[in-house]
């Protein structure tokens, strides 16, 4: 049986091809200053990795309450110093490093730069909407 979550999307598909043109022309946010917009002061001395946020997960975001905010960017967070948790998946038919995370009611997609030291996510949905 196949792993859904090894398993691009025609629409995640199209999501990947437009992050990569989203990064060229600048339209990238950083979690950072996403952070500092809403007040929330953290420590970013001990990241490994700087994250950026997509059209999409940022608009996400934005038009969520301060607690599910709050919750996703502490999981996000995670990320920074350990790329690839157990709990993610690759997703195995790109050649690109792109992951799959489900963690807490949410499922994110992300591509990670290991050479630049970078994580773009692409996707954020609550989990209740991921297999309607």
């Amino acid at each position: 049986m196949v792993d859904v979550d090894t398993i691009l999307t025609w629409e995640e598909n199209e999501l990947l091809k437009a992050s990569f043109q989203n990064e060229a022309e600048g339209k990238l946010k950083s979690l950072k200053k996403f952070e500092e917009k809403l007040g929330l002061k953290k420590n970013h001395e001990s990241d490994i990795f700087e994250i950026f946020l997509d059209v999409d997960p940022h608009s996400f975001l934005e038009k969520s309450n301060l607690y599910t905010d709050y919750r996703t960017m502490e999981i996000i967070k995670k990320l920074t110093t350990d790329p690839v948790p157990s709990s993610a998946k690759r997703v195995i038919e790109i050649k690109e490093e792109l992951f799959r995370l489900r963690a807490g009611h949410y499922r994110f997609l992300y591509r990670t730069n290991f050479e630049r030291h970078k994580i773009i996510i692409l996707k954020v949905e609550h989990i209740r909407c991921t297999y309607c």
